[in-house]
Parts: structure tokens; sequence; C-alpha cells
């Protein structure tokens, strides 16, 4: 999801946290996401993004 840009559902990740955070899978990080009210921006590289799966 996160490599793709797909949306990410804010409750996945809990209802206090807002600001910037670390994506990660397994224990090891991804990249940088800003969490907002009501979703998530994702600060991945977009030439490392996976556009077509």
């Amino acid at each position: 999801l996160f490599r793709s840009k797909e949306n990410i559902a804010v409750d996945t990740i809990g209802e206090n946290i807002q600001g910037w955070a670390i994506a990660s899978f397994q224990g090891k990080p991804l990249g940088w996401m800003k969490v907002l009210t009501n979703r998530i921006n994702n600060y991945y590289p977009k030439e490392l993004r996976i556009a077509n799966l």
C-alpha cells in the first residue's frame, strides 16, 4: 500500500496519532508519512513508488 499510492485507513494506525510518522513493515522503516485528521499523505519519493500493480 505504501509504495503503490493506495489509501491507508486512518483507523489502521490509531486515532490519537497526528503529524509526522514513519511507515514500517515487519520492523523495517519504509519512509515518512503525514497523518492528518481524515487521511494520510505519503512522502515516499514518487520515482520509487509502484505505479501499477
